[in-house]
C-alpha cells in the first residue's frame, strides 16, 4: 500500500512544474497563432486526445451529476483557456503564471459563497494579504514603474473560475475515477472547440514558426491540459481542495523562472508579490488547520 501523503506531494511537484511551463507554451503559441485559435487548438487536442476513454464512462454518471460535470468543463478548462490566451497578448508568462497564485484563495472564496463554508480570522486575513499580493503584480512592473493592464483582470477571472472548479470537484465530483471527471468534460467541449478553430482561416503549415506554435499548443493540449487534469483530479481525491489548489505555490515560482530564462524581466516586486500571496495562502490554511481539531 502507497503512501498517501508522497503520492498527494509528488503529484503536487509535477504538477507545478507542468502548469508552470504552460504559460510559455501560450507564449510560443502567440507568434503565429490569434489567442482564439490557440484556445480551440488546445481544447480540442486535449479533447481528442481523452475521446478514446469517453465511452465506458458515459452511462456512468449520475444524473444528478450530469451539470457539475458540464460546469467543470467549462470553469476549469473551457472559459479559461480562452481568457489566459487573449491576457498573455499584453501580460508577460512570468506575470501570468504569478497572478495564477490566486487560485487557492478564490478555491476558499467561492467555497464561503457557494458551498457555505467557514469563515474565521485566519481565512479572513489570509485572503486580504492575498489580495495585497495581486494588486502589487497588478499596478507594478518589474523594474518598479507603475502599470496597469486590463487584460491582466481576465487571469483574475480565470483564477476565480479555477477556484469555483476546485470545489465543483472535491465536493460534487470526487467519488468518480480521476479519468472519467477528465475525459467528459474536455469530450464535450472537444466539437465545439473544432468547430471554433475551423471558422477562422487556417494557418500555413509550411511556415516553421507556425509549426512551433501549432508544436507547442499541441503539447500544452495533451501534457499541460489532458494529462495534467487526470493528475489534478487525483490529487483532489486524495488530499484537500486547499491542498490540491496549493499547487499554485509552485507554478509561479516556475513560471517566472522560465520566463527570466526566456528573456522576460523579472524583478524583486514581482518575487515579493507571489512571497505574499504565499504567506496569505499559508494563513488560510492555518485557519483550514484549526477548523479541523
Amino acid at each position: 500500500m502507497y503512501n498517501t501523503k508522497f503520492v498527494a506531494g509528488f503529484l503536487l511537484i509535477i504538477l507545478g512544474l507542468i502548469w508552470g511551463s504552460s504559460f510559455i507554451l501560450m507564449k510560443i503559441g502567440l507568434h503565429a497563432l490569434a489567442p482564439i485559435q490557440i484556445a480551440s487548438l488546445r481544447i480540442g487536442i486535449a479533447g481528442f486526445s481523452l475521446l478514446p476513454f469517453i465511452i465506458p464512462y458515459v452511462n456512468r454518471v449520475e444524473k444528478k451529476d450530469r451539470i457539475w460535470i458540464f460546469l467543470t468543463g467549462l470553469v476549469g478548462n473551457g472559459i479559461p483557456s480562452f481568457l489566459f490566451a487573449y491576457a498573455q497578448t499584453s501580460v508577460s508568462s512570468s506575470t501570468t503564471g504569478a497572478l495564477n497564485s490566486l487560485t487557492p484563495i478564490f478555491a476558499l472564496l467561492t467555497g464561503l459563497a457557494i458551498f457555505r463554508m467557514s469563515l474565521d480570522k485566519y481565512k479572513m486575513l489570509g485572503v486580504m494579504i492575498g489580495f495585497i499580493g495581486s494588486f502589487v503584480l497588478l499596478t507594478w512592473k518589474a523594474n518598479g514603474e507603475l502599470q496597469f493592464s486590463p487584460m491582466a483582470l481576465w487571469i483574475v477571472l480565470a483564477t476565480f473560475m479555477y477556484g469555483l472548479n476546485v470545489n465543483i470537484l472535491k465536493l460534487k465530483l470526487s467519488k468518480y475515477p480521476p479519468l472519467m471527471i477528465a475525459s467528459l468534460p474536455l469530450g464535450t467541449l472537444f466539437l465545439p472547440a473544432v468547430l471554433i478553430f475551423f471558422s477562422f482561416p487556417l494557418p500555413n503549415l509550411n511556415s516553421q514558426e507556425v509549426l512551433q506554435s501549432v508544436f507547442a499548443i499541441g503539447l500544452l493540449g495533451i501534457i499541460g491540459t489532458a494529462f495534467a487534469l487526470i493528475l489534478f483530479n487525483r490529487l483532489i481525491q486524495i488530499s484537500s481542495a486547499v491542498f490540491a489548489s496549493s499547487v499554485t505555490y509552485l507554478i509561479p515560482f516556475v513560471a517566472l523562472f522560465i520566463g527570466w530564462l526566456d528573456g522576460e524581466q523579472v524583478g524583486w516586486i514581482q518575487l515579493a508579490a507571489v512571497l505574499v500571496i504565499v504567506i496569505g495562502i499559508l494563513i488560510i490554511r492555518k485557519g483550514n488547520k484549526q477548523e479541523n481539531r
